[in-house]
């Protein structure tokens, strides 16, 4: 294996005239990640992209005036790549993508202990194994289809193919910065890098401490959470894999920021 060239200014940086999208999906980390960069921006600068909260809409969105619009430097939300199509100002994005198994447990039981919340892709199921019974697309490839974009709604869940997978691939090669849950602190050196920021201040939130670890999981379970997510797999190693070339490009500046 050919050792990495340092070279910082090869790293890709956000410019000034450029917004920043941020492809919020669940259960990722996303919500300590968004604390972060929240300071970043001035609340005139920031659309927080809710689809169905009044004032956080699409809706929502086009209707402001075009100098409201034109201001916004930082989106978040549970949005698809391709959100940028609602912008005229250049934009790039940031995502996290977290390890499948883990991240379909995590969300089914954050569904189940939220009742609260407005969820209506995914049925109130009591067990694990009865939301696993039902095939949605809350938990099929779900990070592959909201990376690939709206091309996704073609694909039924459990009919995804590698299609959908090639798409969301040559997306992110588009990414600022892919981030990954499990590399939380090196996702956030990068991230400090590509938006030339001095510091970067967070705290773990959102977690559930009432849910089972994977290992409690049973392997049928596991087994049928990796057939629905295959192509999330294959993404996930893919992130992990643009992360380490970012990584690899910082060299020792990179484990100086991290140490």
């Amino acid at each position: 294996v050919e050792p990495c060239r340092v070279n910082v200014a090869e790293l890709d940086i956000l410019s000034a005239d450029e917004a920043l999208i941020f492809v919020h999906l669940m259960k990722t980390g996303g919500t300590s990640l968004f604390q972060a960069l929240h300071r970043k921006y001035p609340e005139e600068q920031i659309f927080h992209y809710v689809p169905r909260k009044e004032g956080s809409r699409l809706e929502d969105l086009e209707g402001l005036t075009p100098d409201q619009k034109a201001q916004l430097k930082f989106i978040h939300g549970h949005a698809r790549f391709g959100f940028h199509r609602h912008l005229k100002q250049p934009s790039r994005y940031i995502t996290m993508l977290r390890e499948p198994v883990s991240r379909v447990v995590s969300l089914y039981y954050f569904i189940h202990q939220n009742p609260q919340r407005e969820m209506p892709e995914a049925e109130r199921c009591p067990t694990l194994q009865d939301y696993l019974d039902k095939p949605l697309k809350a938990f099929d490839n779900a990070q592959t289809r909201a990376i690939a974009g709206i091309v996704s709604a073609e694909f039924k869940p459990g009919h995804c193919t590698t299609e959908l997978l090639d798409i969301a691939k040559k997306n992110l090669d588009t990414c600022l910065m892919v981030g990954v849950t499990e590399r939380f602190d090196e996702s956030i050196v990068i991230l400090k890098r590509v938006l030339d920021l001095q510091a970067v201040f967070y705290a773990r939130t959102n977690e559930n401490p009432q849910r089972p670890k994977v290992r409690e999981i049973s392997q049928e379970d596991i087994e049928k959470i990796k057939h629905y997510n295959q192509l999330d797999i294959a993404l996930y190693t893919y992130a992990n894999e643009l992360l380490d070339k970012k990584i690899c490009k910082l060299g020792q500046v990179f484990q100086d920021e991290y140490q």
